[in-house]
């Protein structure tokens, strides 16, 4: 052999040996990693025999890779070195053949395509042209499972492709770089191992010469067939598979494959960041009115800065109005975890969880005992509500175990089942995600402060990294689901690790991430339950949705989804309140915000007072001058409600005979029709109003009367029964001196909706006074002197909705006073302390008056 020949050869055998790269193995063993470190990018791996008929060794995969790492060390990452074969040669390692498990079933050598089985039989021309194989002389593998070069013929070999492009250095060296000559490989590349049994890789497109067709890049097809998460039984993933496995697919077949597949890939390719900012606009537009019972959806609005002020107060006002509604601390007294979400949500919209009305939503978790009667679950949550703003936990008061941080933390720890983790069950044998999950957001805060606690959490951070699924998403209760993945996305996220990046939580090149946003429905815009559901689910999409969130504000340096330290508290306050008046109408006022001082919520109208009428006084008429009638104005403005009327003067009179006066017995008193004397109290005589008019729908009762001596007398009574079944009567004013409503007084008068009283003058209503009133909606008692309300005063008045009374004299509510009225009607009680409040809604309270509320202001 001449020196050029060997010459030649030498230079052959090295190329050979830089370009014969490659790798694979079946799914096996994978090098366990215990490090967090994340990944520096992700390459695509296939190791291909399509020139044999056989298809593809093992599945494609994306490897993750370290700035550094060659190509032999991602290789054994993915697939593990216990399937691949080495040798260390001049040029550094070679692949010398991998276990891929033997041929297929019913493989022959027909399988090969007829283009190579031509080129094999013709041979190849050239000094150094190997000699031609008949397909009858084509041999099988030295073993059975594994691929080898010279099996099948002495020109076989496996060879390396990066990025379309033939690799120019051994497995290695070749490492990641910028270089797209396939020196280097980088963050995306496709790495191809491909199996050539002709002329040493010319029936490849890493061929060394002419290659026997024009191969078509075939990268962003295998790029779409590994990003696939979806159901690999569907005619889409193996019809793109056939494609890819075809040696002679043409760039028309390969293009068509590889768009099918690119937009089912949509969610994948588009990772969390489209997909989330669509669901959360989803979420946003649809939540225009913030409610209490909307918590988890109102928390990933919020923590996104999505909201305004006027959206938080919506929020914040419904929850004051249920607590309104509970009159209680407590929204239940059964699951800590009601009060501990709606601490969480409140704070994260700028509300008070201590100020809720008159409510302290914080204090409840005081006692322990009220915390852990839900189990693990309640611990969780109140842990994570009092470390959301850092609360001091308050002082318990009354029974219970004084609650700790401490405390918390080691029932939290103590709660874990034999094996490590949490599970709903102390019992099982294995941690369920969920709870898992949950336990490790709560913890997340302790891990760098508490030993037990960074023990307990790296465990099971080990523990859920192998309880994943094969595709990256997690399970519970045999079924794969998205709220799984959720809230062990959440943990992690809390934990500071990148669910998308941690090789811990990848599997076949499958994220927890990918696997949690494989869930999303294009067409609702809101994330599945179940991988088989037709629609998305509300309940899974509120859980997806702050995961996200967790993840997204994680990966941004936002922070912890729940350190809500940092989210400043709302202050509102009313202006523009203006009081009616029985000349002007009033105004609620409107609700800004101290801060912006934006209005939060415009005020409304309040309507006009009535008008509280006097008498204006006869003026009598004289023989010289005229005189006026008796008319009435309104004792607060001054308007005239009647005119008075002229009088004419009487004239001169002639003046009668003088006669010697009879002496006559003394006149008695007397009073008209209208009155009945009530009471002579020596020279001090007072009368009350019985009513005549028994269809009269105004009526005025006066101060004073005249009686038929000229003795003026005060009205200091309206009398029993006087204006009994009255079905007309429609307004009714108290004249100044009334100190009493008899009996029965206004029995059953159920037009009656005005009652007007003057001075406060009240001391006494007597029983049945107001009974069976049905359009009453009012009564204002508040000026009042009241001593004694009596039995049935104010029963089945079923409209009545507010009720103002001065209670400082109060010394008796009868039997069923107040029976019957208004569902959660207000009782206003002016008092000059609480006792005094206290003592009048105990009367009140045994008077019949049920689900009304009470409300204390202080009068002296």
């Amino acid at each position: 052999m001449t020196q050029s020949l060997r010459q030649k050869k030498t230079i052959f055998s090295w190329v050979l040996a830089i370009i014969m790269i490659f790798s694979i193995m079946a799914p096996g063993s994978t090098s366990v990693v215990n490090a967090a470190k994340e990944f520096d990018g992700y390459v695509y791996v296939t190791v291909e025999k399509f020139t044999l008929g056989q298809g593809l060794a093992a599945e494609p995969k994306k490897i993750g890779y370290r700035n550094g790492d060659s190509v032999e060390t991602i290789l054994k990452r993915g697939y593990g070195d216990d399937k691949i074969i080495v040798s260390q040669g001049q040029w550094g390692a070679s692949f010398d053949g991998f276990v891929d498990g033997g041929e297929p079933e019913g493989w022959t050598v027909d399988d090969i395509p007829v283009k190579i089985l031509e080129a094999l039989e013709k041979g190849a021309e050239g000094d150094y042209a190997p000699p031609a194989v008949n397909k009858t002389k084509i041999a099988g593998r030295t073993q059975a499972g594994v691929l080898a070069n010279y099996d099948y013929t002495g020109q076989s070999y496996l060879m390396l492709c990066v990025d379309n492009m033939s690799a120019l250095y051994g497995i290695s060296s070749l490492k990641n770089g910028d270089a797209a000559d396939g020196s280097a490989y980088h963050a995306g590349s496709v790495i191809r191992v491909e199996y050539g049994i002709y002329n040493y890789g010319a029936d490849l497109n890493v061929a060394y010469g002419t290659p026997l067709i024009d191969f078509p890049d075939k990268d962003e097809l295998i790029r779409e067939i590994v990003n696939y998460t979806g159901d690999k039984n569907k005619d889409c993933y193996k019809d793109a598979v056939s494609v890819l496995e075809d040696w002679d697919a043409t760039a028309t077949e390969v293009a068509a494959a590889e768009k099918k597949l690119e937009d089912i890939n949509k969610t994948s390719k588009d990772k969390y960041e489209s997909i989330y900012k669509e669901a959360l606009d989803n979420i946003n537009n649809n939540m225009v009115s913030p409610a209490y019972g909307n918590e988890w959806t109102v928390l990933s609005i919020a923590r996104n800065n999505l909201s305004d002020e006027k959206w938080d107060y919506q929020y914040i006002k419904s929850v004051n109005d249920k607590i309104d509604e509970l009159k209680s601390d407590k929204l239940n007294d059964k699951q800590s975890t009601d009060n501990a979400k709606i601490i969480l949500i409140l704070n994260s919209v700028g509300g008070d969880p201590e100020h809720v009305g008159d409510y302290n939503l914080v204090a409840p978790l005081a006692d322990y005992d009220y915390v852990k009667k839900q189990g693990v679950n309640g611990i969780i949550y109140s842990l994570l509500a009092l470390d959301s703003k850092d609360y001091e936990i308050p002082e318990l008061k009354g029974q219970g175990v004084q609650n700790t941080r401490e405390l918390m933390i080691k029932g939290i720890l103590d709660a874990q089942i034999v094996s490590g983790g949490w599970d709903w069950s102390a019992q099982a044998d294995t941690l369920d995600p969920d709870l898992s999950g949950m336990a490790l957001q709560a913890l997340a805060p302790y891990y760098t402060k508490d030993e037990s606690v960074k023990k307990a959490v790296d465990s099971v951070v080990d523990l859920l990294a192998k309880k994943q699924d094969d595709n990256g998403g997690y399970s519970s209760w045999g079924y794969a689901n998205s709220c799984s993945c959720a809230q062990v996305l959440c943990a992690l996220s809390t934990l500071g690790i990148d669910a998308d990046k941690d090789e811990r939580f990848i599997k076949n090149g499958n994220s927890l991430l990918d696997a949690t946003i494989s869930y999303y429905d294009n067409v609702s815009k809101t994330f599945k339950n179940y991988p088989a559901d037709s629609e998305g689910s509300a309940y899974a999409n509120d859980q997806v949705m702050y995961a996200l969130t967790a993840y997204d504000r994680m990966i941004n340096g936002a922070g912890n989804l729940y350190d809500l330290s940092e989210v400043c508290k709302h202050t509102y306050k009313v202006i523009n309140k203006k009081e009616a008046t029985c000349k002007e109408t009033g105004y609620t006022g409107d609700i800004i915000c101290e801060d912006s001082a934006d209005v939060i919520e415009k005020g409304t109208e309040i309507a006009r007072k009535a008008h509280t009428p006097v008498e204006i006084p006869a003026v009598a008429a004289t023989e010289t001058t005229a005189g006026k009638t008796a008319g009435k104005k309104c004792s607060v403005c001054g308007e005239i409600l009647e005119a008075q009327k002229d009088v004419p003067a009487t004239g001169k009179k002639e003046e009668p005979k003088k006669e010697e006066p009879v002496k006559t017995e003394e006149k008695k008193e007397s009073v008209s029709q209208e009155y009945n004397i009530a009471s002579v109290n020596g020279s001090e005589t007072t009368v009350e109003y019985k009513n005549v008019d028994k269809d009269a729908k105004s009526v005025t009762i006066q101060n004073t009367t005249k009686g038929d001596n000229g003795n003026v007398y005060k009205v200091t009574k309206v009398a029993d029964n006087a204006f009994a079944d009255n079905k007309n009567l429609t307004s009714i004013t108290m004249g100044a001196n009334v100190t009493e409503i008899g009996t029965g007084a206004f029995k059953n008068c159920t037009k009656l909706s005005d009652i007007i009283i003057q001075d406060g003058s009240i001391t006494k209503i007597d029983a049945d006074a107001f009974a069976g009133v049905a359009a009453l909606k009012t009564i204002d008692l508040s000026e009042c002197k009241l001593v004694s309300i009596d039995t049935n005063a104010f029963a089945n008045c079923k409209k009545l909705a507010t009720v103002k009374i001065d209670g400082n004299k109060l010394t008796k509510v009868g039997k069923n006073a107040f029976k019957n009225i208004k569902k959660n009607a207000k009782i206003m009680i002016f008092a000059k302390n609480k006792k005094t409040y206290n003592k009048v809604v105990k009367m009140i309270k045994k008077s019949g008056a049920k689900k009304v509320k009470y409300s204390f202001k202080k009068k002296k």
